[in-house]
């Protein structure tokens, strides 16, 4: 690609995304007495800790049977099995609201991890330094039920305004004059008997599986449009004992990642360790490059990949489960932002946009929404104003994250979707900084700081960076490309 074009497309990053003006304070007075959260994923957790502040009682519908010490895969998250990676972004601001997080974290056995000094990352066929960047992505390794336990359970003993009602599946939501004024909801397994809630305020936090569109077409509305991008992604995981983690020369690794290079390559696997002390292994394939889970399949995947380091490390490892699978068709979003909508109705999280796992940014950009909502509570936004201001402000998020990852799905040739000029080059640009960083702290410390939602993705075309990518699109940076992975860690 000519440096030309990537001259450009810095420019007009620059010029085409603006800044949203700042909502003035509203000193008007609004009611405030009940507000419901629909679903208790970490989206409904996050959002209801938000409106806790603000609001004199928080109801949470959940589908499943929960309570606050619940440690286990919830039914309405298949994917709740597998490897969940929590964003630096999405850990900082849970931080903010559950104080206990981390201390909680550790007292249960999460591992405490830097995201790229304790990472062996083998990435676009080439390993990438293992940088300490003076703690800066530091994070825990842990289940994600047990996250999920850790921040439902402080936030029912901390916030005593907050109720958890399990079981009990909102079927509706109510209307009056153009305003959601409360839901319809089952209690139990009596799906017959339908009790209603009375609210100021619903927010739908219930996941990918939403039936919001579905609600509002019920009450005339006409449903979202829909955009989707299809990769056919399969996850099997599978988790080991007495996994080697050591490297030749002594050191060692606690996460091990192999991200395929599209479009010949499909196949990827992911290592951490879990609060019990073992490794929870993840093979990822696209565009249907289905196996079987079963642990035959799952060791000649292993064979499979393009570096022996995991093959290795679990030479002599036991397995404590069977492989088990998790199929998902690719990422989804509703466009709530061009709908007209009732008032006092927001959507959040997955049920919002939903996208691939593997790019990781689900649990933090549900966190940044809710970090939002935050936001127009304290300037005091009134209740009729608030869902169009949160979409106004949230689209430019949105989209990055959108486009960083379906652009990145539409890599490999079988992905179903449009295509969009923009995204491919911000994909390409990011590819090219990241791999780049493999020598170079500073671009590594950017690219991974857009990764993990801390920095707008404008800081790929600060001058130092925007330089680096033209001079390897000219040919006079090169690529640095090692056959074995990087041994000993670097601190910067």
């Amino acid at each position: 690609m000519s440096f030309l074009v990537y001259v450009l497309f810095g420019v007009l990053a620059f010029l085409l995304i603006k800044k949203l003006s700042p909502v003035k304070k509203d000193p008007n007075k609004y009611p405030r007495s009940i507000a419901v959260v629909i679903g208790s994923s970490f989206s409904g957790i996050a959002t209801a800790r938000v409106l806790s502040d603000y609001y004199e009682k928080v109801i949470i519908f959940e589908r499943d049977a929960l309570d606050a010490k619940s440690v286990i895969p919830r039914r309405g998250v298949p994917q709740g099995g597998h490897i969940h990676v929590l964003l630096i972004k999405g850990l900082s601001i849970l931080k903010e609201w559950f104080p206990n997080l981390s201390s909680e974290l550790l007292s249960h056995g999460a591992k405490p991890v830097d995201f790229f000094g304790d990472q062996v990352l083998y990435f676009e066929d080439q390993y990438l330094g293992r940088w300490h960047m003076n703690g800066k992505f530091m994070s825990y390794a842990c289940r994600r039920p047990l996250l999920e336990a850790i921040g439902r359970n402080e936030l029912l003993k901390t916030r005593k305004n907050v109720e958890l009602k399990s079981q009990c599946t909102v079927c509706s939501l109510v209307e009056k004059d153009g305003k959601i004024t409360g839901v319809e909801y089952y209690s139990g397994l009596d799906n017959e008997s339908v009790l209603s809630q009375s609210a100021d305020l619903v927010i739908d936090c219930s996941g990918a599986k939403s039936q919001t569109p579905k609600f509002l077409e019920k009450l005339g509305y006409q449903p979202p449009r829909t955009e989707q991008v299809s990769s056919y992604l399969q996850y099997v995981t599978c988790f080991f004992k007495n996994l080697d983690t050591k490297l030749p020369n002594g050191n060692s690794f606690k996460i091990h990642t192999v991200a395929a290079k599209a479009p010949s390559a499909t196949r990827s696997c992911w290592v951490f360790p879990t609060e019990t002390g073992d490794y929870q292994v993840m093979l990822g394939s696209m565009n249907k490059d289905y196996i079987q889970p079963d642990i035959t399949s799952f060791m000649g995947f292993v064979k499979s990949l393009p570096t022996p380091l995991l093959r290795n490390a679990l030479e002599n490892a036991t397995p404590i489960t069977e492989p088990y699978e998790y199929r998902y068709k690719g990422s989804i979003r509703q466009m709530y932002m061009e709908c007209k909508l009732p008032s006092r109705f927001i959507v959040v999280g997955d049920a919002f946009s939903s996208f691939t796992p593997i790019w990781g940014q689900g649990i933090t950009l549900a966190v940044l929404e809710a970090k939002e909502i935050e936001n127009l509570l304290k300037l005091n936004c009134s209740p009729d104003l608030m869902s169009q201001q949160f979409y106004k402000n949230v689209t430019t998020l949105a989209q990055g994250a959108w486009d960083l990852a379906t652009q990145g799905d539409l890599k490999w040739p079988k992905t179903e979707g449009k295509k969009s000029a923009i995204g491919t080059l911000l994909n390409n640009y990011f590819t090219i900084t990241f791999k780049l960083g493999a020598n170079d702290p500073f671009l590594f410390e950017v690219a991974a700081s857009v990764m993990h939602m801390m920095k707008s993705p404008l800081e790929l075309f600060r001058p130092y960076v925007l330089f680096s990518v033209i001079s390897y699109a000219l040919g006079f940076k090169k690529m640095t490309s090692p056959q074995s992975p990087p041994f000993a860690s670097k601190d910067i």
